[in-house]
């Protein structure tokens, strides 16, 4: 038993640069040797020049718009910064409550946890006996 593999290819190729170097003109040599250089420099300014204009669409589509309430008393700024202003008092009030009860705790205002944990443990619900019904509708 045999097996061959035979494996065949041809391209067709146009030679733009038939003289060889020496004949060449110094203007085409230095074409050839700056090629690469210049094609990536073109492609990098093509780049920027993409990116510009994207991010210039970008940034105009963008729009702001304020909201306002309709109440007299607060229609003369934004409802993000009526917000932002009842959000730092809330902020003010949360944090001393904080601290009041961190402090209560620490003074023995109130108990532990161990000790508040036991007592809740041996609490048992008290529940009332349902009382029998002694009328059963016989009048």
């Amino acid at each position: 038993m045999t097996e061959s593999i035979h494996l065949s290819d041809s391209a067709t190729v146009t030679v733009i640069r038939g003289a060889p170097w020496y004949r060449r003109s110094p203007r085409v040599l230095w074409d050839d040797a700056t090629y690469l250089l210049r094609a990536k420099l073109h492609s990098l300014r093509a780049k920027r020049v993409h990116a510009k204009a994207r991010r210039q669409t970008q940034s105009s589509s963008v729009t702001r718009d304020a909201i306002f309430f309709t109440d007299g008393e607060c229609n003369s700024e934004p409802a993000t910064v009526l917000v932002r202003r009842l959000l730092d008092e809330l902020d003010v009030v949360v944090s001393e409550a904080e601290l009041k009860f961190l402090s209560l705790g620490s003074s023995g205002g109130y108990e532990d946890a161990d000790n508040r944990a036991g007592t809740l443990s041996s609490v048992q619900p008290h529940v009332q006996p349902k009382q029998a019904d002694h009328n059963n509708g016989d009048d």
